[in-house]
Formats: structure tokens, C-alpha cells, sequence
């Protein structure tokens, strides 16, 4: 196969897409969606980001069953051998519309024959999954049946022992004139042949309780098959449960082992408690109002197809759930690393999400799904830091959301950042690539703590107030921090510049540069920008008892600094000298020299 060949999806592509009917591996899936009719094969690896060694068969079996074809070929290549090797006619005309009406024709009876299918083994797997519930209960009600009756004969029997008892001794002593019979019975030791009669009764109810838990133990592999095939149906997607079991206390339940979702296994569950009731085996339902999820792992690559999972489905058969909840959800991110959270979810009567409830120790998430599709979101946080970006812990913050397609406006933002009032609003849109553009103001905020999620190169200490826009954009999340753009404003009131000593260098004498110190200050103003990583700091304007400073410093990628700055030594109302200093050397070790 030539490395220039072009390949472009074939109308059978076309419509499996449309009709969303296509069924492929991960890897194959994603060489079909990077053929674009454009692109040649040496690039194709880059686009999908699959390995360039099962590219070569990706190809041949998207070739083989008709979801690709020939765009173009170089001179060089060899087209008689690619449409021999692949078994399709490449110069089959499928512009026709014959021939199209016919492909589409087959597409929808193969598609009405699936739907048919999937929903027989549905109903299917429900009349499996109630007659084995059935017998279950069934058993269970047996056994309690016995172990009532066995309750019910010891109290019974206690009853009549102890007026047999009492009929004996009243008849012994009406016959026993002289007392001989009274004395005998009196010798007679009953509490042990009470005790021996005790211990009967009780050896027979631990039997019958014995004979109960045993269902604890005995394998329901039929329950295992009937869940998958429920949930498939449901998620539309392959499910695997490795196991199931039956358990009466403390409540009859069924326990659903090791369930995976998806053909790549991305999700992954260890225990499902699924409560089993009798308005479900005898009345003819699949409802259930709360399943508990044990252990749930959830990949990357899966959370995508999350939203469709809960979309409502009117009149659809099979799996009707209430409410779901877990204690531990882990999204395993590749590269952002998040704690472990519990999760809420409550379902209408057609599937569709009403709410959802995130929440781990430091962070609260509430969401509402609205009529037009979208979700409204409200949340909260106490001593919480952002998983992406500079390392800012938030002393605490509220906000809410609106979520729409792939569209989220956050508004509201208010909360305490290192002492300092924090408020803001921001957008964020996934499209081709993810962006953020925002605002915010910060009032009152300690800078010694601040700085630090930005450099440890260098430190100050003040009280500092700012507003700013930013906008920030990347394919991924932890790339949105990569090349900022941000216009800011800032005070910084009452503090020190550490590593600068202005009085020093301005009082120095030749060229010589100088190094070390710090600098106090009443107020220092000015604006900032950051773009492609240089940051220029513009109409800065120090003011202190001893000096005024005026000018701009600029901060390249690489933390060198260049700039000048104008220096008046003084009181406020007579100037003393006055003089330049230039900005040199990097954020690490800045030199000041005339």
C-alpha cells in the first residue's frame, strides 16, 4: 500500500455514521473516523493516534467490509493489487442513486433486524431474570414458613409441658394420701429433662436457619447472563459480570460481581447491590428504587459516552432504576490525578437523569438536568485546589453553572483566596479544542501566599487588590495553563520587594551593579500582561518615605528581565536627585545598575 494512497469513507461508511450503526474495535474505529478523503496513509497513525504497525490490517478489514474506499492513488502506486487484496471493486459507481437506495434499503432492514433482535433478548432475559427470581423467593419463603412453624411448635410445647406438669402434681397429690408419691417426685431432677428438651427444640430451628443460609453460598450464574444481557440493552454497549450471589440479610439482595462496560472494558464496577422485593418477582417489573455501586472505575476514553447513558427512553423495555449511588467513583484521567468522590444519581420513569450529586471531602457538585437537554449546576468547596494549572487553594468558593452541548458559562464565583475576596465568571467550550475566557477580582489578598503558585524564584510580601481577563485554550486540560493570556490591574499595599534594594543601587556610584537587599513600600501599582509566556509589567509607580519609582520591567519566557526604571530620592514635596536605574539579570537574581 502506497504511503501517499488516500482513502475517503465509503457510502456504507457514510450511512453506518448517519444512522449510528457502526460496530468496531477501539483502534479500527479510530482509522475509520481519521479517513477524511484528504489525508494519506503515512499520516493517518498521527491523526488516529494508533500505532503504525496495525495500521496496514486497521486498513485492509475497514476495506474488506466496505467502510472505506480509494480516494486517490500516486502513479506509483499500484491500484489493481489494492482492489484485488481488498476483495471490493473499486470502480463500482456509488454516486448512483440506485444504488444508494439500495445500500440504504439493506442498511435499514439490517438495522429494524437488530432492533428487533436486541429487543427478544431483552424481554427474553427479563422472563429469565423474574423466573429465577421467583425461585428464589420461592425457597426463601419456604424456609421462613419452617422456621415460623418451628417457633411456633417450641412455644407449643412449652406450653403443654408446663401444664402436663401441673395436671401430674395435682393428681400426685390428690391419690398420694401419706405424702410417699409427693416425696418421690420431689427427687425427681425435671430441670434436666427440661434443659434436654431445650436443647431439641433449638437444634431443630438452627437447622431449618442452617438450610436458609446456604442461599448465601449457592451460585446464580443464571442471574450473571440475564444482567448482562439487561444492561447491554439498556447502556447499549457490551457488558460482562463475572459473578452473582443471593443474600437474605440483613435485606434480600442480589450482588452482581465484577462488571465491565464497554468494548475496551474502560468502566469497570466490583459490586452491584441490586435489592430484590416482591413487587418485582411477582407483579411482572424490572423497577428497582436504589442500586448501590462498590469500587466504580471510570477511564477516559469512557467519559464521552457518559451523557448518553443517561438519556431518557421513553416506552423502551427492560431496566427501570430509581436512584443510583456509590460511595467510590475514580476517574482515571491521564493526565490529571483526582481524589475519589461519592455519586447520586436519580432517574425518571423513562431513564432520563433528574439529578446528580458529586461530592468528596472538600468539594460539592449539584446538577439538574432542564427540559431542553442542558443541566444546571450549583457548587461549593472549602480548602480546595484546582486540579489543573497554578497550585491555588481556595480557602472556600461557590458557583454555579449552566451546561449546554459542549458549552459551560460558570457565574456567580465567589469565594476567599489566600485572605483575599475572590469574584468572577468564566466560559468554557470543548469544539475543536478546549478554551476559557473570563474575569475576576481579587481584594485584600495576602501576596506572600500567592506568589508561590506562580515561582518560587521570587518573593514579596503586601496586601494586594487586582482585576483581570484571561482566556486560555488547549486540547487538553492540563494544556490550558501552558500559554495564558491575561490584562490585569493590581495594587499592592503596605509590603516589601525582596532581592531589590532601589535606595542602594540608586545611591551607588559608577556602573557597577547590584544585587540582594529588599525594598519597602507603601503602594506599588501598575498593569500586567501575559502573552506566549512573557509577561510585561507597564506604568508601574512605587511610592515610599524615602523614594518614589516609576517605569517597566518585562519577564521573558526563560525568567530573564529587562526593563528601566526612574527613581526620585525625597520627600513628597522636595526632590533631592533623581536618576535612572536599568533592569537586568532574571527573576531568580535581578541586578539593578545605573
Amino acid at each position: 500500500m502506497h504511503p501517499q494512497t488516500i482513502f475517503a469513507k465509503s457510502p456504507k461508511g457514510v450511512l453506518e455514521v448517519k444512522n449510528r450503526t457502526l460496530r468496531l474495535s477501539r483502534d479500527i474505529g479510530l482509522v475509520f473516523l481519521a479517513v477524511d478523503g484528504k489525508t494519506p496513509v503515512a499520516d493517518l497513525p498521527q491523526k488516529a493516534r494508533v500505532n503504525v504497525a496495525m495500521l496496514p490490517s486497521a486498513l485492509d478489514k475497514l476495506i474488506a467490509e466496505g467502510y472505506i474506499q480509494v480516494s486517490h492513488q500516486p502513479p506509483a502506486a499500484h491500484r489493481d493489487e489494492v482492489g484485488a487484496g481488498s476483495g471490493v471493486d473499486l470502480d463500482l459507481d456509488f454516486t448512483s442513486a440506485v444504488t444508494l437506495a439500495r445500500i440504504n434499503a439493506e442498511t435499514q432492514r439490517r438495522i429494524k433486524a437488530e432492533a428487533e433482535a436486541r429487543i427478544e433478548a431483552e424481554v427474553r432475559a427479563r422472563a429469565e431474570f423474574e423466573q429465577q427470581a421467583l425461585a428464589a423467593a420461592e425457597a426463601r419463603d419456604v424456609a421462613e414458613a419452617r422456621v415460623r412453624a418451628m417457633e411456633h411448635a417450641l412455644k407449643v410445647a412449652e406450653a403443654a409441658r408446663e401444664d402436663a406438669l401441673d395436671r401430674a402434681q395435682q393428681a400426685a397429690r390428690a391419690l398420694d394420701q401419706d405424702g410417699i408419691l409427693e416425696r418421690r417426685l420431689a427427687d425427681i431432677d425435671f430441670t434436666q429433662i427440661i434443659k434436654w428438651a431445650t436443647t431439641a427444640m433449638i437444634g431443630a430451628v438452627i437447622v431449618a436457619v442452617l438450610g436458609i443460609a446456604l442461599l448465601h453460598v449457592v451460585p446464580l450464574s443464571g442471574y450473571a447472563s440475564g444482567a448482562e444481557k439487561l444492561l447491554s440493552g439498556r447502556l447499549q454497549e457490551p457488558v460482562s459480570v463475572d459473578s452473582a450471589g443471593f443474600t437474605l440479610f440483613p435485606a434480600p439482595q442480589l450482588r452482581l460481581k465484577r462488571i465491565a462496560i464497554g468494548s475496551a472494558q474502560d468502566v469497570k464496577i466490583e459490586t452491584a447491590i441490586v435489592p430484590l422485593s416482591s413487587g418485582l418477582i411477582f407483579g411482572g417489573r424490572m423497577d428497582f428504587d436504589e442500586i448501590e455501586l462498590r469500587s466504580v472505575s471510570i477511564e477516559e476514553s469512557a467519559i464521552p459516552r457518559l451523557a448518553a447513558w443517561v438519556q431518557a427512553r421513553p416506552g423502551a423495555p427492560g431496566l427501570r432504576i430509581s436512584r443510583l449511588k456509590s460511595r467510590t467513583v475514580k476517574l482515571a484521567l491521564r493526565s490529571i490525578e483526582l481524589p475519589a468522590f461519592e455519586a447520586s444519581v436519580a432517574f425518571d420513569k423513562n431513564g432520563g437523569m433528574q439529578k446528580m450529586l458529586l461530592r468528596d471531602d472538600k468539594i460539592n457538585l449539584d446538577m439538574t438536568a432542564l427540559n431542553d437537554g442542558g443541566l444546571r449546576a450549583q457548587f461549593s468547596a472549602k480548602n480546595w485546589r484546582f486540579p489543573v494549572g497554578p497550585a491555588l487553594e481556595f480557602t472556600d468558593v461557590v458557583g454555579a453553572a449552566m451546561i449546554s452541548g459542549k458549552h459551560i458559562a460558570v457565574s456567580g464565583i465567589d469565594g476567599t483566596l489566600y485572605g483575599g475576596a475572590l469574584k468572577g465568571a468564566l466560559v468554557i467550550n470543548w469544539r475543536n479544542q478546549l478554551t476559557a475566557e473570563g474575569e475576576f477580582s481579587l481584594k485584600g489578598s495576602d501576596v506572600g501566599q500567592l506568589l508561590p503558585a506562580f515561582t518560587r524564584d521570587f518573593s514579596a510580601r503586601g496586601v494586594l487588590d487586582m482585576s483581570a481577563k484571561f482566556a486560555l485554550q488547549g486540547q487538553t486540560p492540563d494544556e490550558l495553563f501552558a500559554a495564558p493570556r491575561v490584562a490585569a490591574r493590581f495594587t499592592l499595599l503596605n509590603g516589601t520587594l525582596d532581592k531589590v534594594d532601589l535606595m542602594r543601587s540608586f545611591q551607588s556610584t559608577g556602573r557597577t551593579s547590584r544585587d540582594g537587599g529588599n525594598t519597602s513600600f507603601n503602594v506599588l501599582t501598575g498593569e500586567a500582561q501575559a502573552v506566549a509566556n512573557r509577561v510585561s509589567f507597564r506604568n508601574l509607580e512605587l511610592l515610599s518615605s524615602p523614594l518614589d519609582c516609576t517605569g517597566a520591567v518585562e519577564v521573558s519566557p526563560a525568567g530573564e528581565l529587562s526593563g528601566r526604571l526612574n527613581l526620585i530620592a525625597g520627600s513628597q514635596s522636595v526632590a533631592v536627585s533623581r536618576g535612572t536605574l536599568n533592569v537586568r539579570g532574571s527573576i531568580k537574581s535581578p541586578r539593578l545598575s545605573p
